[in-house]
């Protein structure tokens, strides 16, 4: 369907190094076929398998959608010691306020004066989550063993595949260490959100 040079074009080498065939496909839907574009292979990926690496190139036009705005968290980890003595003081002053302008509520309006009062002032005491980029999990100690089996390819096969096993072994340490930094933020995050609840007012 598209033109591509011979290496292009086969999807895999034989365990001898000569033989090549094309056996890997990608499908589309009949509807989608005039959106692609191109496919080819990659024979240069490093993709620790004897199969090449099969890329389709795809031009779809989706329906523009409405960006909304997302709110940022709040900082839950500024609400401790003197800024929760704050918060609660606030929380209850403005409760006060509010019961003072109303007589009969109904228990909607209720909740939305409730919710605003809360959220006006836990950003004005602790403020929001500045957004951050994620953090890599892979170290930099693993990124240059990937490099270093990425140069060994097709050059020396049995230092390829020991440099294959050492990289794996060192993505499962990352991973490991990546999991545990999730568990323990999550425990630290229920922490706060107990901390939240606690200084909050006595209805």
């Amino acid at each position: 369907m598209f033109k591509q040079h011979p290496r292009r074009l086969y999807t895999w080498t034989f365990p001898e190094g000569i033989t090549r065939n094309q056996i890997d496909y990608i499908s589309i839907a009949q509807r989608w076929k005039t959106s692609l574009t191109n496919c080819r292979t990659y024979p240069g990926a490093d993709c620790d398998t004897d199969h090449q690496l099969l890329v389709a190139t795809l031009k779809v036009r989706l329906a523009k959608r409405q960006r909304q705005h997302s709110i940022p968290p709040l900082n839950l980890e500024e609400l401790k010691e003197d800024k929760a003595v704050q918060f609660a003081a606030e929380v209850t002053n403005r409760f006060m306020a509010l019961e003072a302008t109303q007589n009969e509520v109904i228990p909607e309006d209720l909740w939305k004066g409730t919710k605003t009062v809360l959220l006006e002032v836990a950003r004005e005491t602790i403020g929001s989550v500045k957004s951050q980029k994620k953090e890599k999990w892979i170290s930099d100690e693993t990124c240059a063993a990937i490099r270093e089996k990425r140069e060994a390819k097709g050059k020396d096969n049995n230092q390829y595949q020991e440099l294959k096993a050492e990289v794996q072994r060192k993505l499962r340490v990352d991973k490991q260490q990546q999991l545990e930094g999730i568990w323990m933020h999550g425990i630290r995050s229920s922490k706060l959100k107990r901390k939240f609840q606690a200084a909050l007012p006595d209805s």
